[in-house]
């Protein structure tokens, strides 16, 4: 027998063995692990008395070298369950956690107890004068450097009717209370939490912290990013301030436990629970987080952005139904009076600029609800494509001349009519819908600006809306300050008719856009039924304009086929499948970038939606072109779409971890911008040019 085969029949015994004992093995170790720690529970009063709440604690005593872990205990680990179901005269039980330490086993931190801890428990009884049992089923991990045991035990403990004095557990449990964190401390609280992450995808929690006495050897504990692994302290600059101290406190980010660089989920706007241990004191605060400050300079760059925003959307290809609608409302002043336009357009700027402060609220309700929000996320909605697509229907057989009659409020909820009838509320509405339509558009500073907005306070977010709609609303405010460009037009006349036919087209085409984005979150038989639906109401106001017949009858019909496509559409939303499949999912995408890295390829992320007409003009004009194909296929570049058309938070989520909230998008990776650089939202050839030579 050789050497080599006399090792291999070797190693194969001791394998067999090894699995013959690994049953015996395994149970020495759960049997080992039953007595590595022990659970009671303890009261702070002898007797009920005359209470209705009553502290308590759950004592587990810990082996040396042994440790079991916090409400939040960090990787690979679960922290305590507790089941009372079977306890007696139990309304609630309430956990306040002491302080955890830091543990670091192997470079991973995780946050827990060794030895022995005390975990206050405040219970409040059903009645008073009454006995109380508690039965607790507990769940939790204790582990060693090599190993980790679940523990799962029952523990009781009566509390008697009968005068209510400390026992002999009072002080212990007292000591414990002391170590809760205080959810107010006038002598130490955080008074911000601001998320920085830089180019190189470095992301820091920075704390400003007011103590009134020096911090000893302070610890940071950060709740609310399950995903996110959260570094010991970095670095602590304090300054003094009135009546104590403000300290800066840098927490290094990480995308896990490996302390692996990346981009990171975007925090700002998000709550974080934040403890903060400094010596004998510890606080506890909830804290919404916010960016770094800006320089009083760039905020106002950043207001006039959204101003020069607003101003381009103006001829954006997207808004073509609001251009339509100005020019429209301008020729009804020719020949009138200057007064009269500039109350007429007054009154249109007026609708414009409340509905961008409407646009400013909901950003800001949302992230108080936690919601995602982001520019022309309501293009994902299929109920808001329809609503959409029932207003233009309405507005394309108004400008056809097929009805010119204002219906019931309860129906023109859905459109309103812009012909000579039109008065105050029309002009302000008028302002309004343009607005909407504009929503879907990223014109060049409008993304910026609004990215800022949506990543600062409530009052620059209002203000950026402010200006924004300042700006879509300048040719009003124009001819608003020079009103006789309006009365210099034409007097109103039979060639209007002409000229409204040509812009019921515009609504009509509109319509056919919003309908080619709804096949793409619906399925195409349910989309044509709405589309017949409403071309059924454009035939029925035909009808009608041809052969009037009674009024009340006529209503019925349009306010019952209105309503037919929401009734399908809510028959449809039903179901389970129509899921729009994406080119590439971002977890798909995070996967092709590490392995084109790793290649030494260059990646070229394209985010875009069916609803994003900004996005076809540079797929149109420069992505799709023989140029820009040659220069991606001659650089070895991998041309990767995302499709946002329906609404999928991931690929929210991964605009935000660049700091932007709307699309188009447009990333470009490589062997030196390995994390990924953003690109403008308007393309051109030298663009992505200039992008390739910096990434290789």
């Amino acid at each position: 027998m050789t050497h080599k085969n006399f090792l291999a029949e070797a190693f194969f015994f001791l394998g067999v063995v090894s699995l013959l004992f690994f049953p015996l093995q395994t149970s020495a170790l759960f049997e080992a692990g039953a007595g590595v720690s022990s659970a009671k529970l303890i009261s702070s009063v002898s007797g009920e008395g005359d209470q209705t709440t009553i502290w308590v604690g759950l004592d587990i005593d810990l082996k040396p070298g042994w440790k079991t872990y916090w409400r939040t205990p960090g990787t690979s680990a679960y922290g305590l369950k507790i089941d009372w179901s079977e306890s007696q005269n139990l309304k609630s039980a309430d956990i306040y956690w002491p302080v955890p330490d830091k543990i670091e086993s192997f470079k991973v931190i995780a946050n827990g107890y060794k030895d022995d801890v005390i975990i206050p428990i405040k219970i409040t009884l059903k009645k008073q004068h009454a006995s109380i049992l508690l039965k607790a089923k507990l769940d939790y991990l204790v582990c060693d450097p090599g190993n980790c045991i679940p523990q799962s035990k029952t523990v009781t403990l009566v509390i008697p009717e009968g005068p209510s004095h400390p026992s002999a557990d009072a002080k212990e449990i007292a000591s414990a209370i002391k170590h809760i964190p205080e959810k107010d401390n006038p002598d130490l609280n955080i008074e911000s939490a601001q998320f920085i992450q830089n180019e190189t995808a470095k992301s820091y929690l920075r704390l400003t912290v007011f103590h009134t006495t020096p911090l000893v050897s302070p610890e940071v504990f950060v709740e609310g990013a399950q995903s996110l692994f959260f570094d010991d302290i970095y670095t602590i600059h304090s300054l003094s301030s009135a009546g104590g101290k403000i300290s800066t406190i840098d927490v290094p980010i990480y995308k896990n436990a490996k302390r692996e660089l990346g981009r990171t989920q975007n925090l700002i706007g998000k709550p974080l629970t934040i403890t903060l241990e400094s010596g004998d004191e510890a606080v506890e605060e909830t804290i919404f987080v916010t960016p770094p400050p800006i320089s009083l300079q760039a905020t106002l760059l950043m207001y006039g952005f959204a101003f020069l925003g607003g101003f381009i959307l103006n001829f954006m290809p997207c808004v073509l139904p609001v251009i339509l609608l100005k020019i429209f409302s301008l020729t009804k002043y020719g020949g009138a009076s200057s007064s009269a336009v500039r109350s007429a357009l007054f009154l249109s700027v007026m609708g414009i600029l409340f509905s961008f402060m409407i646009l400013g609220l909901v950003p800001i309700f949302l992230n108080l609800l936690g919601i995602s929000f982001g520019w022309g996320m309501q293009f994902q909605e299929p109920i808001f494509l329809v609503f959409m697509m029932l207003i233009l229907t309405l507005f394309t057989a108004n400008f056809w001349g097929f009805y010119e009659i204002i219906l019931p409020s309860k129906v023109t909820a859905l459109g309103y009519e812009y012909s000579d009838k039109q008065g105050n509320a029309g002009h302000f509405l008028s302002g309004m819908f343009a607005t909407l339509l504009a929503t879907p558009c990223s014109a060049p500073y409008l993304g910026t600006a609004v990215t800022f907005a949506l990543s600062r306070g409530p009052l620059e977010i209002l203000l950026v809306f402010f200006f924004l709609g300042l700006g879509l609303s300048l040719p009003f405010i124009l001819v608003l300050i020079f009103p006789k460009v309006a009365t210099y037009l034409p007097k109103p006349g039979k060639w209007m008719i002409a000229f409204k036919q040509v812009l019921g087209w515009g609504f009509f085409f509109t319509m056919l856009w919003l309908f080619y984005v709804l096949t793409s979150q619906v399925s195409l038989l349910t989309a044509l039924f709405i589309l017949s639906a409403l071309l059924s109401i454009i035939l029925l106001f035909w009808l009608h304009h041809r052969f009037p017949s009674h009024q009340r009858l006529y209503i019925l019909s349009v306010l019952a086929i209105s309503l037919l496509p929401f009734l399908v559409l809510s028959l449809e939303c039903m179901k389970k499948s129509e899921v729009t499949v994406q080119t590439q999912s971002v977890r798909q995408v995070a996967n092709i970038v590490k392995s084109d890295l790793k290649a030494g390829k260059l990646v070229l992320v394209d985010v875009t939606a069916d609803w994003c007409l900004t996005c076809k003009v540079n797929e149109f004009f420069v992505l799709d072109t023989e140029k820009v194909k040659n220069l991606i296929k001659e650089n070895n570049v991998d041309f990767i779409k995302i499709d946002w058309t329906s609404r999928d938070p991931e690929v929210y989520e991964y605009l935000k971890s660049f700091n932007r909230n709307g699309i188009p998008f447009y990333v470009i990776y490589g062997p030196h911008l390995p994390y990924g650089q953003p690109l403008p939202q308007i393309l051109t050839f030298s663009i992505i040019d200039e992008a390739i030579k910096k990434a290789k």
